[in-house]
């Protein structure tokens, strides 16, 4: 067991041994002296101490031709600055629906024509100005239309549209009716 603890200690003398020799040897890396130098406050800001440590060369701008080489890119989203198209379509489609879901489903439903991060936060905007409520499940969120940008409907035109519905039924069940008397007639014919 002794020769065990002799090799453990051996090898502590050895680490301790290299650690001092590491203190000593003055370093020659880059990032090391310009970090000298701004600790030393020679130079007002870390740039200027890394271009004079560093001696880094610029790169000359590549020159393009008008058009080329240019990418476009869609606005990125803060509070203020969302695509209005989008969050128009957005608003839309939750009128339209007028039933609760998920800034996923509403993802999922618009076909991706919208990033999911633009509908999150379309969403939370929306919520923020009162066209849409939410509700907290947990770690869920749901939104829905809000119910009092709705038209209200008094109730003479329930009943209206009560009553065209039952004429409507009435009318159904008397084509079906005509539709299996001639389907009967016809099996008959050719019987």
């Amino acid at each position: 067991m002794e020769g065990g603890k002799k090799g453990r200690r051996e090898k502590s003398k050895k680490d301790e041994a290299d650690a001092a020799t590491a203190e000593k040897e003055p370093s020659d890396s880059e990032e090391e002296k310009s970090s000298k130098l701004i600790k030393e406050d020679k130079f007002d800001d870390i740039s200027s101490a890394v271009s004079k440590s560093t001696k880094a060369t610029k790169h000359p701008k590549r020159e393009t031709k008008k058009g080329e080489g240019k990418r476009k890119r869609r606005k990125k989203l803060t509070g203020d600055s969302i695509n209005p198209e989008d969050k128009a379509r957005v608003l839309n489609y939750m009128k339209e629906q007028n039933r609760p879901y998920s800034a996923l489903n509403v993802f999922d439903n618009l076909h991706g024509e919208i990033k999911k991060t633009e509908v999150q936060r379309i969403l939370d905007v929306l919520v923020e100005e009162g066209e849409v409520k939410s509700k907290d499940f947990g770690k869920f969120v749901i939104y829905l239309f809000n119910q009092d940008k709705m038209p209200v409907v008094s109730k003479d035109e329930i009943e209206k549209t009560d009553k065209e519905i039952n004429d409507h039924k009435e009318k159904l069940k008397a084509l079906t009716d005509k539709l299996k008397e001639k389907q009967k007639s016809t099996c008959t014919i050719y019987a």
